[in-house]
């Protein structure tokens, strides 16, 4: 989930309870974070072109710190976090799973 879609729908619990309902046996997710270390936070959006406004919907954005608690109440744990060019990206594995990284 990039772009900090973990965020649809401002439930990022239930985003990654749907996740941890689609893996496979050792199967991963990889999320990308807030690179700043906030909790999560909730807000209303709206995306605007020049031809059309979408409806509000709500969204939610999870900062790095915040994640292992996030994870750990879908049922999966953090097993790595990594900068990549400017982006915070998050390896999560099923609690009890044998996944290393």
């Amino acid at each position: 989930m990039v772009d900090g879609n973990i965020g649809i729908g401002g439930n990022p619990v239930r985003v990654l309870q749907r996740a941890a309902e689609m893996l496979a046996p050792q199967g991963i997710v990889i999320v990308e974070v807030d690179p700043r270390p906030l909790a999560v936070s909730h807000e209303m959006l709206r995306w605007e072109t020049t031809d059309h406004t979408s409806p509000w919907f709500r969204w939610s954005r999870v900062g790095a710190g915040a994640l292992g608690t996030v994870a750990d109440a879908a049922g999966l744990l953090v097993t790595d976090v990594r900068s990549i060019h400017s982006r915070m990206i998050a390896v999560l594995a099923a609690v009890g799973s044998t996944v290393k990284h």
